[in-house]
């Protein structure tokens, strides 16, 4: 199995955090790892020993390239599954690539309350 994760934060603490610890864990299960991120976000070097690592411009919301660039990568890697963690355009770009691929795709919130944006939701 492969999965391809996409976090767009570029710091390494709290929800980066715990995306390397689900990275790190399906790794010594046998599964193929891919991590989309921003150049030079924090969880790259936390990531390199059990994950391809493929940094990419992600813009935010309003980056509607972000969703051509991460179809680009899934038709490369053909991933069994995208798994977005975060917001701040993966959600929706993301999501976006994966249906325009035909990919299996899931979002993990790391938030307890709801959206109140109308779109992001």
């Amino acid at each position: 199995m492969k999965v391809l994760h996409v976090e767009a934060g570029k710091h390494y603490y709290g929800g980066a955090r715990q995306v390397a610890y689900i990275v790190e864990g399906l790794a010594r299960r046998g599964v193929a790892n891919v991590l989309a991120c921003p150049p030079g976000a924090g969880i790259a070097a936390a990531c390199a020993g059990h994950a391809r690592v493929v940094e990419m411009k992600m813009g935010g919301d309003a980056d509607a390239g972000m969703a051509l660039r991460l179809a680009r990568l899934i038709r490369a890697e053909r991933p069994d599954i995208v798994h977005l963690h975060s917001r701040r355009g993966a959600d929706l770009w993301g999501g976006i690539a994966a249906k325009l691929t035909g990919t299996r795709c899931v979002l993990s919130r790391r938030v307890t309350t709801r959206s109140r944006a109308g779109w992001s939701r």
